[in-house]
């Protein structure tokens, strides 16, 4: 089940990320075409109006910045208790600590002969 909505998931944020590719590149269009018109005009009076769409594509990558946040994996781990550190840690008497290691091992393999005897 949480295969089908993590996939879910994922193809939402693909299809927004599709969708707002698409407004963005609209809005390009927009500008780069009343950019050419401004400079092909002749008159003496021009403007060049694109606040609008300068204003839109601050508010798109005001979005996509928030909306990267949004799509973080937020995971947390929850770690049991040790209970025997914390008895220790309790206690007040002054105790040694007690580190147990394993012995060395050693092998001899069929076909090799060591480098060095001991």
């Amino acid at each position: 089940m949480f295969g089908i909505e993590f996939m879910t998931g994922a193809m939402f944020f693909a299809l927004v990320n599709l969708i707002t590719l698409l407004v963005v590149l609209y809005i390009v269009y927009r500008i780069v075409k009343k950019i050419y018109v401004f400079l092909e005009d002749d008159s003496y009076v021009k403007t060049l109006n694109i606040k609008g769409e300068i204003i839109t594509l601050g508010g798109i990558i005001l979005f996509f910045t928030f909306f990267g946040s949004l799509t973080q994996p937020k995971v947390s781990i929850e770690t049991l208790p040790n209970r025997d550190l914390i008895e220790y840690q309790q206690t007040d008497e002054d105790k040694d600590v007690v580190i147990e290691t394993p012995a060395p091992r050693t092998e001899t393999l069929q076909g090799f002969e060591p480098l060095k005897e001991d």
